[in-house]
């Protein structure tokens, strides 16, 4: 059986991924940001520092209703290693949807990484992650997914694929551009580390 893990540590460790990006700011966000920049691993951060991490979450992702929706009564995950199959089927965020389809149609990670947009995206987007060979290679930090109810979780969708429940499937919730690394490699062997709740 795979060794809980708690949702502050999973919360704590989805934000110092996402710490370069710029979306975080506040008291002691700067010190820390210099050290996810410069590859500090996430284990060897102090207690205080992980509590700051799971506040800026609470701040900045936890007011987001898709993450709200998919994580409502998860208290643990486990760590897991998906396929490219696995990756493949995982469906993708609203917004995403929205980028190559409608945002209120469930679009998985292959439909999305496969279908051109439907407008242009910035070089910077998380599409694009594999295009920039200097950045650095993270797919062993895991990534977070959610086991969701997607007819709940993103409105109603009006597809005859639809049942009256809608779909139930997992929906990758953070680090796009580490999955987008993994399927870039193209390679049948590979996994990618990918907390899942314990609560499926």
């Amino acid at each position: 059986m795979a060794e809980a893990v708690p949702r502050d540590y999973v919360l704590a460790r989805w934000v110092y991924a996402e710490l370069p990006s710029g979306r975080y700011s506040g008291p002691g966000v700067q010190k820390l940001t210099e050290k996810a920049r410069k590859g500090a691993p996430f284990d060897e951060l102090g207690e205080a520092e992980r509590d700051l991490l799971v506040r800026k979450w609470q701040q900045v992702r936890g007011g987001e209703s898709i993450f709200h929706a998919a994580l409502d009564g998860i208290t643990g995950f486990e760590l897991t290693h998906w396929t490219r199959e696995q990756v493949a089927a995982a469906y993708v965020i609203p917004m995403f949807a929205g980028e190559v389809g409608h945002a209120h149609s469930p679009v998985t990670f292959k439909q999305w990484i496969t279908t051109e947009p439907n407008a242009p995206l910035d070089k910077g987007h998380a599409r694009y992650a594999a295009d920039h060979p200097g950045a650095p290679s993270t797919t062993e930090d895991p990534v977070t997914a959610s086991l969701v109810q997607i007819i709940t979780v993103l409105g109603r969708v009006n597809t005859p694929e639809v049942k009256p429940f809608g779909l139930r499937g997992f929906m990758l919730l953070d680090g796009y551009r580490r999955a987008v690394r993994f399927w870039a490699k193209n390679d049948p062997a590979a996994t990618l580390a990918v907390y899942v709740p314990t609560e499926v």
